[in-house]
């Protein structure tokens, strides 16, 4: 045993540092196979008390007062005076990621000393705010398009544009800057207004009117930059079915094969960022509906027009998928996904595959302008996951010719793509995120999370090591330009052309003798 332990300490050390549950597992689990070639350690924040507020505590009559010096001492004082004062945390990096060749972490704890030195393979970039958010993203695909007419992207990114309002009683002469809005009578047209850097949905709108801006804006009075977008008036519409959901170990009703509202929906695509710059593509696609129904739908319905999973399956608005500010964060801590349920599975079905899309579109006919059969839905749904890959390598063909997307060598980075979906299978790209909330896919869909968690490590973490054995030190850790890597072969199987099969699949390759360019592979 002693003998082991000691050969253990020789293996390169990865780090495992997730505030995610569901993800975290995943990777532990991906890395229980890889004992013989790997040092596997969780490397949990340290948290370490900076500072003691005072807190206020209700007087006798149950107004709040604040708390006296003298309470914080606790000297003389008695039980209560302790409880008017907390103590402020912050979470400092574990130290073992200092010491560690791969990390698969929090961004705000990377070691990127370390990275920029090519000693630790982390899983983020460190600017990457051309892609994750809305304003920069909008810029930089208006860029590429402009001088490419022939580009993939033209007619799949909605008409966006960029506002800013430097102050709440400024919205005038920031309308200024976007008359398609300000000079259209009201109800003309409907937009989707979205703060710039923040995710979970938070202040997201759907207006028809200057007015109706002007009052979305308003409710976030400090921020400064916002995106204006056309409203996609002709989606595609799902049948909803509910699925079987479980309470106290009893099915809660048998409405599996019942037809609900027709609603709106989009496409999450995973694509994975290796080096500088790889870019792949994974075929196991999630379809994300939204709550109610989008027929008749109010305008102020956001539980019809939004489809992001941090709307709730009652009452909406809830608990949010899509977190923090301008990191592009898609989960609180410690939020598993949206669903109470202790089984995990999805919202009523809200969660699905995009390979489960064409049994439901084949049933009813009402959801597209002309009823298909199971085979037309089925090449309709390949084509559309082909064409998304296609729009992704584009999107990153177009971010990475910027310096607002740095890819690093000896980085890689998850993200996740929207695109909705017009009644005529256009995909339309909505936004990238960082950082994407897998753990919402809920317990139906762990085993395609799975394989692209496995998928992942093959194509980062297993090419640090050849045949068990660590690279040779002086060898650069960063990740190779050009070719296939030993994890990269392809597959005899049948899915090697199937764009639904969950594996990976490289879609873009950044060619570094030709600035701004590089070639679609898949």
């Amino acid at each position: 045993e002693e003998t082991g332990g000691t050969l253990d300490l020789l293996l390169p050390l990865a780090t495992i540092d997730l505030e995610d549950p569901y993800l975290r597992d995943l990777v532990l689990q991906a890395f229980e196979s890889r004992k013989g070639s790997w040092r596997v350690e969780r490397a949990d924040p340290i948290p370490v008390e900076v500072r003691r507020a005072k807190v206020e505590k209700p007087d006798d009559d149950g107004n709040s007062t604040s708390s006296s010096e003298e309470d914080e001492g606790g000297g003389g004082g008695g039980g209560d005076q302790n409880e008017t004062t907390t103590a402020l945390f912050d979470l400092l990096p574990s130290p073992l990621i200092s010491a560690s060749r791969f990390h698969w972490g929090e961004y705000e704890r990377i070691d990127w000393d370390r990275v920029a030195k090519g000693d630790t393979i982390a899983s983020s970039f460190a600017v990457r705010k051309g892609l994750t958010r809305k304003a920069q993203l909008a810029l930089g695909l208006r860029k590429w398009v402009s001088k490419r007419p022939g580009s993939p992207l033209v007619g799949c990114f909605p008409e966006t544009f960029i506002l800013q309002v430097d102050h709440v009683d400024y919205i005038d002469e920031a309308l200024s800057d976007l008359p398609e809005v300000r000079d259209a009578p009201e109800g003309a047209s409907r937009w989707i207004v979205k703060p710039s850097i923040t995710n979970r949905a938070a202040g997201v709108a759907v207006v028809d009117g200057c007015e109706s801006l002007r009052r979305a804006l308003e409710r976030i009075p400090k921020m400064r930059e916002w995106v204006v977008q056309r409203y996609i008036d002709n989606p595609l519409l799902l049948p909803q079915r509910r699925s079987r959901r479980r309470f106290g170990g009893k099915d809660r009703g048998t409405s599996s094969k019942k037809l609900l509202s027709p609603r709106k929906w989009h496409v999450r695509s995973y694509a994975l960022c290796v080096g500088a710059l790889k870019v792949y593509s994974f075929g196991g696609m999630l379809a994300l509906t939204a709550v109610s129904g989008y027929e008749g739908a109010a305008l102020d319905d956001l539980d019809a027009h939004l489809t992001n999973t941090c709307r709730k399956r009652e009452g909406g608005g809830g608990k949010g998928m899509e977190g923090g500010g301008g990191g592009g964060k898609e989960r609180g801590e410690g939020e598993e996904n949206d669903d109470d349920d202790d089984d995990g599975d999805d919202d009523d079905g809200r969660i699905l595959l995009l390979s489960e899309i064409p049994q439901l579109l084949s049933r009813d006919p009402k959801t597209t302008s002309s009823c298909l059969s199971l085979p037309e839905a089925t090449e309709k749904t390949r084509q559309l996951a082909s064409r998304i890959s296609t729009l992704v390598a584009e999107t990153f063909a177009a971010v990475s010719s910027e310096l607002t997307f740095f890819a690093l060598p000896s980085a890689f980075e998850l993200f996740g793509f929207d695109f909705l979906v017009d009644e005529n299978w256009n995909p339309w790209l909505l936004e990238a995120n960082a950082d994407p909330d897998v753990g919402a896919s809920g317990s139906r869909l762990r085993e395609v999370i799975r394989k692209m968690v496995e998928g992942v490590l093959k194509l980062t973490a297993d090419e640090l090591v050849v045949g068990g054995k660590q690279k040779e030190e002086n060898s650069s850790s960063s990740f190779s330009a050009k070719g296939k890597g030993e994890n990269e072969k392809e597959d005899d199987d049948e899915s090697d052309n199937d764009p639904l099969a969950p594996k990976w699949r490289l879609v873009f390759e950044r060619d570094s003798g030709r600035e701004g360019a590089g070639f679609r592979v898949g």
